[in-house]
């Protein structure tokens, strides 16, 4: 992991993320954080900044914050870590663009703000930057328990794996090091489950199965049951599959969760199955 950015918009949600990021600079041993502000996306009613001027006015305005707010980070960011901002007019539908530039290999975002029309703006926002974002995206729920990962729980349909982002997931898993579990949230017989097990074998992981009609839910629960967990998702190109990652499901998980949510592209095309490489 080379560099984390963190996208703000000043709420106290954001504020939050930004903390929750330099925890997994230390834990993921990343050695640069971003802050990153677009002062042109919509500012909605609540704690956060609101903007009034020239261009050049809303440009320095946002950089007196992101000055503050990098300040109030300086006794969180891991020693040897450097902490950067950057403020420009590339709105969050122009995340690859803005990951490119800035060298970006995750990125870590609020997911809720104070007000209700903050939390749905904050809200669509997170689900957008996730169906378009190229590089894995951590979408932070307030007041997450600001304690290292210690496990992962792999939310995926078992039956749905040619186009998986495997050598990004395998990135992942390698970088927090921390035991695996893979929830297969289909109800039925798993289709797949040795060629799953053939590619993950390396991790060691541990299979589930859901027993919930509600999917959301039935996550949110089975990670409830394991403190400082992160739940891993894999996001549709075309829009989240029906099944579990449509909208609602995935603002269920990340609304409603004290778990922070990984969510992870998937491949264009479909992928051979292949062995990890030994470490």
């Amino acid at each position: 992991m080379h560099t984390i950015l963190v996208l703000t918009d000043f709420s106290e949600a954001a504020a939050y993320a930004a903390s929750y990021a330099c925890l997994l600079a230390r834990q993921l041993k990343a050695p640069n954080i971003v802050l990153y502000h677009s002062y042109k996306a919509v500012v909605t009613p609540g704690d956060s900044v609101m903007y009034t001027g020239d261009e050049d006015a809303l440009c320095q305005v946002a950089k007196d914050v992101l000055i503050e707010l990098s300040a109030s980070l300086a006794d969180q960011v891991p020693e040897g870590c450097d902490l950067r901002y950057q403020a420009s007019t590339k709105t969050l539908e122009e995340i690859n663009a803005i990951t490119e530039e800035e060298g970006a290999d995750l990125v870590v975002m609020g997911t809720t703000g104070k007000g209700r029309v903050e939390a749905l703006v904050a809200g669509s926002n997170a689900i957008s930057v996730c169906e378009a974002s190229e590089v894995p995206v951590v979408l932070v729920p307030a007041h997450v328990s600001m304690n290292p990962v210690s496990s992962i729980v792999f939310a995926c349909d078992m039956k749905e794996t040619d186009t998986l982002p495997k050598s990004c997931i395998d990135k992942m898993i390698r970088a927090f090091h921390v035991p695996l579990e893979v929830l297969h949230v289909n109800n039925g017989k798993i289709a797949e489950d040795n060629a799953m097990e053939e590619w993950l074998h390396l991790h060691n992981p541990q299979f589930h199965e859901l027993e919930s009609n509600d999917t959301a839910q039935g996550i949110l629960d089975f990670a409830a049951e394991r403190p400082n967990a992160l739940i891993m998702v894999v996001a549709k190109r075309h829009g989240f599959p029906s099944a579990l990652f449509h909208r609602s499901v995935t603002k269920q998980l990340a609304f409603q969760s004290t778990t922070p949510l990984l969510v992870l592209r998937e491949n264009e095309e479909p992928v051979p199955v292949m062995p990890l490489l030994e470490i």
